[in-house]
């Protein structure tokens, strides 16, 4: 895959992308394609064009992910707002228990072991490409990417 870090206008875009393509299928020379590329920017200071893998593009994505949602201050929002919604929940079936911890951990924990590999599968288009579930190490790219995250 290629793509870029920023801000990036149209015209250089096009014209970048048209070079790069040329050289790659014409050529076969990645870099050389690539510092095409990159040459095409003049207008965005600071964007930096590269090459990356599929699975690189989804871990970084994911150890985004990861980060921003198991910050403290998140975390501490997420917990909240989950509280509220089980306990209201609770409240319309006439169930006065409150809501506990362990309660809300596992609340987010299958929330979390249910929507990734969704979009896994969708990033993968695992279901029009079956090939691509067995390709692709899911099990691996979520290691590597929680163990980025933490980092």
């Amino acid at each position: 895959m290629v793509g870029c870090e920023g801000t990036i206008y149209t015209p250089e875009l096009l014209n970048g992308y048209e070079r790069f393509y040329e050289i790659l299928v014409n050529d076969g020379k990645a870099l050389r394609a690539e510092a095409e590329l990159q040459a095409a920017v003049t207008r965005s200071a600071g964007t930096r064009f590269r090459l990356f893998s599929a699975e690189y593009a989804f871990a970084s994505g994911y150890a985004d992910y990861f980060r921003k949602t198991h910050e403290p201050k998140n975390q501490a929002e997420r917990i909240a707002r989950y509280r509220q919604v089980l306990e209201h929940i609770r409240e319309q079936n006439g169930d006065p228990t409150p809501t506990t911890d362990t309660e809300i951990d596992t609340y987010l924990q299958h929330a979390e072991d249910t929507l990734l590999p969704q979009f896994f599968e969708k990033f993968f288009a695992c279901v029009e490409i079956p090939d691509n579930k067995s390709r692709f190490d899911y099990a691996s790219i979520f290691r590597r990417a929680r163990e980025a995250a933490s980092a």
